[in-house]
């Protein structure tokens, strides 16, 4: 197998494409590694540490914020693979692994991988990477650190880990941007001093533990959780998202919101996250709001984001916590009975997931089962919820010389709220289409328990929008 590098086509200062044009199955390359192996690995907190970790013997590694990639050497070119199955080489980092490679006498060769911009101690980020592979990015910044052998000479790596190690050092310990993960060997008390001087004090990621047992180990100061985006709210002064709705998803693919966070975003991650998720709007039969008691936007579940959390909450003082639960169609969400499900605890917003997608395997809900047990599924996630029942619709148009403008006005009452108490009994939507505005169409949704208050809504938003010059349409 050999690849034909002029299949990847040129982007800013290297090549880029599909992997599996260089060769089939070559783009499964780092998604099945990350299946097959670093999936498997068991998340616990620094505070674990000496419960969970016993014994000597285990190989202690720094865990790199990067992207995951496979290093794949045919003989003559190398490239690396992501497991969004994207191909990419001239990057200085994979001309020098070539080279490094090439001097070790290796021939057909993959390797486990991490892409990252960390340099002289300090950490870098995953969005980092993306930053460096970007029109303006300066991809000499970009690094590679090897931790682990997935094929030799096309076959695949029987050997244990310590040997793995053994060959990585011997064809990459002299190198510069790619290099060996950093690591050591370590008892179980040893562990947590290289958690502090390398985490705590160091300010990496976090450890990831190998050793004689079958169960390996990621290490982090926080409980994280890779989430999918579901809804989400403005600020005031529409410059950005103010808070998000999150889910994970469960066996049956339905998504469980066990979330809401406004922390931990800059004011460049509220601008950025608005201008992502904003052409995601959807529709949703469940209605949830944020801190001001405005609805939250629902969102087609694409934006995957990572979030910290102190701790999960399972039950109050009124019993087991239930969380909604909804089915996504593909064209709008669908209200399911409530179930099971946990509260975060000061949940704060890390980073965007680029590199994860909003499918069971990146974003289940068993990151939550696999910390704390839960209540029962006494209530089936299929049960059917009643109809809901228009009881307003109105739609003015306005013609102008760019395109007719469109006002829309409609409430209903959701015959729901008696079942599950996460829905509001009435709801009103408001949308205006615009076509000559920076943004054609605006949506805004208010919630009510009372049929009078919603009507009321309605009234004040006919009276204030509609002027002269709209004309009331069927």
């Amino acid at each position: 197998m050999s690849y034909d590098l002029t299949k990847l086509a040129a982007k800013n200062s290297y090549l880029e494409g599909d992997a599996n044009v260089l060769a089939e199955g070559m783009g499964n390359l780092a998604s099945d590694y990350k299946r097959r192996v670093t999936s498997s690995f068991a998340g616990i907190s620094s505070e674990d540490i000496s419960g969970k970790i016993k014994g000597d013997g285990h190989i202690v590694s720094r865990k790199i914020d990067g992207e995951l990639q496979a290093l794949s050497f045919d003989g003559t070119d190398t490239v690396i693979v992501n497991t969004g199955g994207k191909a990419r080489t001239e990057l200085p980092c994979i001309a020098e692994a070539a080279s490094l490679i090439t001097a070790s006498g290796q021939k057909a060769c993959c390797f486990a991988a991490e892409l990252h911009t960390d340099s002289n101690g300090q950490r870098g980020r995953v969005y980092d990477v993306a930053a460096a592979l970007g029109e303006k990015g300066d991809a000499t910044k970009l690094n590679l650190a090897v931790f682990d052998v997935i094929s030799i000479d096309g076959k695949p790596f029987q050997g244990s880990y310590a040997e793995a190690l053994e060959l990585i050092d011997k064809v990459f310990a002299k190198g510069k941007s790619v290099q060996p993960i950093p690591r050591k060997n370590a008892t179980s008390s040893e562990v947590v001093a290289l958690f502090d001087e390398w985490v705590v004090k160091g300010g990496a990621e976090g450890l990831v533990v190998r050793g004689d047992a079958p169960i390996s180990y990621k290490i982090k100061q926080l409980l994280t959780l890779d989430m999918v985006v579901t809804g989400y709210s403005v600020r005031d002064d529409a410059a950005g998202v103010r808070e998000l709705q999150l889910a994970l998803i469960d066996e049956l693919n339905n998504f469980r919101v066990v979330g809401v966070t406004g922390n931990g975003m800059s004011d460049k991650d509220r601008e950025h996250l608005l201008s992502v998720l904003s052409p995601l709007d959807t529709s949703s039969e469940q209605i949830a709001t944020d801190s001001r008691r405005i609805a939250f936007r629902p969102v087609k579940p694409e934006i995957v984001v990572e979030v910290s959390c102190n701790d999960l909450l399972t039950e109050t003082t009124k019993g087991a916590i239930r969380v909604p639960c909804q089915s996504w169609s593909g064209e709008g969400f669908t209200a399911n009975p409530l179930v099971p499900g946990v509260s975060l605890i000061h949940p704060v917003f890390v980073r965007l997931r680029d590199d994860k997608k909003a499918v069971h395997a990146d974003v289940s809900f068993a990151q939550v089962t696999a910390i704390v047990q839960l209540a029962s599924e006494d209530v089936s996630a299929g049960t059917e919820l009643p109809k809901s029942e228009v009881i307003f619709r109105e739609v003015y148009c306005k013609k102008g010389k760019d395109g007719d403008m469109v006002q829309k006005f409609l409430a209903w009452k959701t015959n729901k709220n008696e079942i599950d108490q996460r829905f509001p009994a009435y709801v009103f939507h408001y949308t205006n289409y615009s076509p000559v505005r920076a943004e054609p169409l605006k949506r805004e949704i208010r919630v009510s328990s009372s049929n009078e208050q919603i009507m009321s809504f309605v009234k004040a938003y006919v009276e204030e929008n509609v002027k002269k010059g709209w004309e009331k349409s069927t």
